[in-house]
């Protein structure tokens, strides 16, 4: 993106949309040349320590790190920080002992946030925002905001490896950073399977051929500051806010993969989500949710047979229009044929070459969309199944071969799979 209209593109989202400044310490702030910067939001996180020693031994990148840690709170918590908060805080000042001198860190304490907005997106849009302000004034519009969570861990070449791969992939808007969870625990049977659930769903949208089929874990997703601003910031979600997000971001352009390192997050059993890792291991736990059920993988096969045929017809409006009738009952019950044809004449009055073709396509039919047909598929068609079995046919149609069927083989040949970057099938069409 050009300097000028990106600088813009801040500017305008900061004055419009930007989150309002917080009381904040900042150390080492006379850092210049700045690579990325990390933003980690906490809530009465008591690992904060561990995830801040885990960055600060991390080897040292060419240029230095921003660090911008929101301690936050609602508005019902008062103006003081709560006990746990504070315990957080003075776990943050203990690990400075370990800060090298190319990280300077802005501690924001986000206090009396609205009640009905507060949690980790908008704790995320605090930090980012703050990211943005810096990128402006420092003239640097396409600075890497790398998001991590207050209860993770890195590997030592975090750092070095997030500033090589935008060095090397410069304007992409984002990325998504390879993780693994840790699986020395005593029930490590439960986090296999969330992790499986995970890439199975990833995979089976590849397969698909779904070209915006990325992981969207809050603690390893990058994006550049400028196209940050330019889809509006982070969104106020209390959970999801990551899958929200992402799927914003990654249709602005070559979005990426980062698999020479690795973000390891916590498995630990949590109710403060409605969703996500930590909320899944709670329903596993009390035994009111099954992890080893999951969407059939028929849906995902009605899904490939909808995407080829919109790739063979997508230059041929009759046809294309027409399609409706030969997609799978799924597909069908899923979209109304009157609202097929609407999309189907929008595309042909938009765009002329298969590729702005397929990317109008792919913002009507996008991840949530998608996601949406994943759950259709499942209450009225499919219901889910056996999430190893489903796991290991998938392997089979993706000719990778399978080691073995238990649960830890399977969670080792999809962690693999992933170990290497992936390329949209929309990046690799030229215009035409």
């Amino acid at each position: 993106m050009e300097e000028g209209k990106a600088r813009s593109l801040i500017s305008q989202y900061l004055d419009r949309l930007g989150a309002p400044e917080f009381p904040t310490t900042k150390i080492n702030s006379d850092q210049s040349d700045v690579g990325q910067i990390i933003v980690i939001p906490s809530f009465e996180e008591e690992r904060i320590y561990e995830t801040l020693r885990s960055l600060f031994n991390c080897r040292k990148p060419r240029n230095p790190v921003k660090l911008i840690l929101v301690i936050n709170q609602s508005e019902k918590a008062g103006e003081k920080l709560t006990p746990g908060n504070l315990q957080s805080k003075t776990h943050v000042l203990k690990s400075l002992e370990f800060l090298p001198d190319w990280i300077s860190l802005d501690l924001v304490e986000g206090i009396e946030l609205p009640e009905k907005k507060a949690g980790v997106g908008l704790a995320r849009k605090i930090g980012m925002d703050v990211a943005c302000k810096y990128a402006l004034q420092v003239g640097k519009p396409e600075l890497p905001i790398v998001c991590l969570d207050a209860d993770c861990l890195v590997e030592p070449g975090y750092l070095d490896e997030i500033e090589k791969h935008f060095e090397g992939n410069p304007g992409s808007p984002g990325a998504s950073i390879y993780f693994e969870h840790p699986l020395d625990q005593e029930n490590p049977n439960a986090i296999k399977l969330y992790e499986l659930r995970l890439r199975y769903y990833l995979q089976s949208l590849r397969f698909a051929g779904f070209p915006y089929a990325f992981q969207t874990v809050g603690s390893c997703m990058v994006c550049g500051a400028s196209h940050y601003a330019k889809q509006g910031g982070m969104n106020q979600r209390k959970a999801g806010e990551d899958f929200y997000f992402l799927h914003k971001i990654i249709p602005l352009g070559i979005f990426t993969e980062i698999c020479s390192t690795k973000v390891i997050p916590s498995p630990r059993v949590s109710e403060r989500v409605p969703f996500g890792t930590g909320r899944a291991m709670a329903n596993h736990s009390s035994g009111s949710e099954d992890l080893k059920l999951y969407y059939d993988l028929q849906t995902a096969l009605d899904l490939k047979s909808v995407l080829e045929k919109v790739d063979l017809y997508i230059n041929d409006l009759q046809s294309l229009t027409e399609a409706w009738e030969q997609f799978p009952v799924s597909f069908r019950s899923f979209t109304k044929q009157e609202d097929w044809e609407e999309q189907v004449n929008q595309i042909f009055s938009h765009a002329k070459s298969k590729k702005t073709r397929l990317k109008r396509f792919y913002s009507w039919l996008d991840g949530f969309r998608v996601l949406k047909f994943k759950h259709h598929s499942r209450d009225m068609h499919y219901p889910n199944s056996d999430l190893i079995e489903n796991s290991v046919r998938l392997l089979e149609l993706l000719n990778v071969p399978v080691k073995g069927n238990d649960l830890s083989t399977v969670l080792k040949s999809y962690r693999e799979l992933e170990r290497t970057p992936w390329t949209s099938p929309l990046d690799k069409l030229g215009d035409i």
